[in-house]
């Protein structure tokens, strides 16, 4: 497990390797990579940098009781070579558990560590809820996935997780089995090529393709009002003023004064509008 305290962690993650995420959980085809003797202990001040994270480091010692500052949490880490046996091992009741459907997504996930990761296997526990108290429930978890190794006969909660699986969507089976990686990555995609080809639900979403398209017709173009046009529209309330008054005052009639002034309202708007245009 790389030290933060040790400046591991930017050495760590710089190189780039392959990496699979789940939000608040660890799948269970992850699990069955492991067993309860993979668990190990790092130091919540461990997950610091010391370059990028100084300040970080400053307050969490300065707030931080003694109990705090020493307090640890579990990881998982294996080697591939015990991971992939152990995976083997379990694979026929795995899959007669959870049915036919994930067999091809065990199995990819399986040539995905096989061809993908180094020696080691690590699973991140840090960013899980009160991962310093996850010690117990972490242990039970692998412990009950040894089952799989003489059977299919599977402890209660274990087997809530397997039925649950069993009735996820096909758009959610491989993610929610196997969490969720780049699909797009130009190296080691997950889900993989192999994967998609043989179970299409997982295959990642098209993205939208920009239109080159040019619009049939231009909007027009209007400039930012100026002092001239302020003037413009004084003139017109006067126009519209006079011609009300003066069709009235010539004719005595009202509709007559509310015909001519629509009028030369309409035109005057139209006027006033094209004067703005810049096209």
């Amino acid at each position: 497990m790389p030290e933060g305290r040790k400046g591991e962690l930017k050495t760590y993650f710089s190189a780039d390797g392959p990496s699979l995420e789940a939000n608040a959980y660890l799948p269970l085809f992850w699990r069955v990579l492991f067993s309860a003797e993979d668990i190990h202990f790092a130091y919540v001040i461990d997950d610091f940098d010391p370059d990028d994270d100084a300040v970080e480091i400053e307050e969490f010692l300065e707030s931080s009781s003694p109990e705090e500052k020493d307090a640890r949490y579990p990881y998982l880490v294996t080697t591939r070579s015990l991971a992939l046996e152990r995976a083997a091992r379990r694979r026929d009741n795995v899959i007669q558990v959870l049915g036919e459907r994930y067999r091809p997504i065990f199995d990819a996930f399986v040539d995905y560590i096989s061809s993908a990761y180094g020696g080691f296997v690590l699973v991140r526990t840090s960013g899980l809820p009160d991962v310093t108290d996850a010690t117990g429930w972490l242990t039970t978890e692998l412990e009950q996935v040894t089952t799989f190794d003489h059977g299919t006969h599977l402890p209660d909660a274990l087997a809530k997780e397997v039925d649950d699986l069993k009735r996820a969507a096909d758009s959610d089976a491989v993610w929610r089995a196997t969490g969720t990686g780049n699909p797009r990555a130009d190296v080691n995609p997950w889900p993989s090529q192999a994967l998609v080809a043989a179970f299409p639900a997982c295959a990642p979403r098209a993205r939208a393709a920009t239109s080159s398209r040019q619009p049939t017709t231009d909007k027009p173009q209007y400039r930012t009002p100026n002092t001239l046009d302020k003037a413009l529209e004084w003139v017109a309330i006067l126009v519209f003023a006079g011609v009300a008054v003066g069709t009235w005052a010539a004719t005595r009639s009202v509709w007559k004064a509310v015909v001519a002034t629509a009028v030369v309202t309409a035109v005057m708007a139209w006027l006033l509008v094209r004067v703005r245009r810049s096209d």
